[in-house]
């Protein structure tokens, strides 16, 4: 009868960090689902500060879920060819940036671009 031996060191490294990379994949789905939300909230100012009309917004909206659609599947197709984990790694901070660049946003055809 074989028995497994473990190398105890190291699954208590692993067990150390899980929580943390748990933390940190839990905080950027939170952000995610937190983006997608408020564009809702905002929708109102933004359209007065840049000089939108509503179907003006409506462009900014179907642009944010064409975008959103696409990029599901390509993540998907992503996280099938190279892993999940890398695939969050790229995934994540790419959207951290586009957020913070739609912040500044001048135009219609700069927010629509930078949304797909």
């Amino acid at each position: 009868m074989k028995t497994d031996t473990v190398d105890r060191p190291r699954v208590v490294e692993v067990e150390r960090y899980r929580w943390i990379v748990l933390l940190i994949a839990w905080l950027s789905f939170l952000i995610s689902f937190i983006d997608r939300l408020t564009w809702a909230n905002v929708a109102v100012s933004a359209g007065a500060s840049l000089g939108l009309s509503v179907a003006e917004l409506g462009v900014f909206v179907t642009a944010f879920y064409a975008g959103y659609v696409i990029c599901n599947g390509l993540g998907g197709i992503a996280s099938d060819r190279v892993g999940g984990r890398l695939t969050l790694a790229v995934s994540m901070p790419t959207l951290g940036v586009c957020t913070f660049l739609f912040g500044f946003t001048k135009s219609i055809f700069m927010g629509s671009s930078c949304k797909r």
